[in-house]
């Protein structure tokens, strides 16, 4: 049995909103320069706009508030960086998303994300792109979610005759944006933490 789309991106922030609060991700008050209730406060916010119907300005344009909430903090996430670093991640992900969009094209999906084949080429290139591209975790974030951002928006724009409604962060959209950040998310935290085990290893044996 399939699980619908949109129930995924539930279920991973609210895995992350736990291990969050059970300390298990404690390096993201310093790598993103935020108070504990700010991220708190995000999370619970996010958590009820995932769980809301989708904002219509017109009978053909539907907003989810989920993707509303995401892109107001990682544009202001964005605004934080130098601009050398805005314009290297710009062009990054600009590059990544026009070749996804060609990958897109390439297996058919016509305007939607929950192909298999074309959702597992996004999150291997989401993932490898920041993972090993970007050196700080704000910046690796930031990469993850413009590429998606603009991939998202490029389709938008080629498919907006075809789709009906058009869903600006639909849920099989956000799922895929909710598997990738929570995987950088998670790589960064077992990294942090392999590297917490190998330096009282170290101390241990010197």
């Amino acid at each position: 049995m399939r699980m619908a789309d949109g129930n995924l991106f539930v279920l991973l922030l609210l895995i992350c909103f736990i291990l969050l609060i059970s300390g298990w991700f404690s390096f993201l008050y310093r790598d993103l320069t935020v108070s504990k209730l700010f991220i708190y406060c995000f999370c619970a916010l996010l958590l009820l706009a995932a769980s809301l119907s989708p904002i219509t300005y017109y009978p053909r344009l539907w907003i989810h508030p989920a993707f509303i909430l995401l892109t107001g903090i990682f544009f202001y996430m964005l605004l934080r960086l130098s601009r050398e670093q805005q314009i290297l991640l710009v062009s990054i992900s600009v590059t990544c998303a026009v070749f996804l969009f060609m990958v897109h094209e390439m297996l058919l999906a016509y305007g939607h994300w929950n192909n298999f084949f074309f959702r597992f080429i996004v999150l291997l290139t989401v993932w490898s792109v920041s993972l090993y591209g970007m050196k700080e975790f704000q910046e690796q974030w930031i990469c993850g979610w413009l590429i998606l951002f603009l991939l998202h928006g490029i389709i938008l724009v080629f498919y907006y005759e075809r789709l009906s409604p058009i869903y600006i962060g639909a849920p099989d959209v956000l799922d895929t944006i909710g598997i990738s950040l929570s995987g950088i998310l998670v790589f960064r935290g077992l990294s942090t933490l392999i590297g917490k085990w190998y330096e009282k290893m170290r101390q241990a044996l010197m």
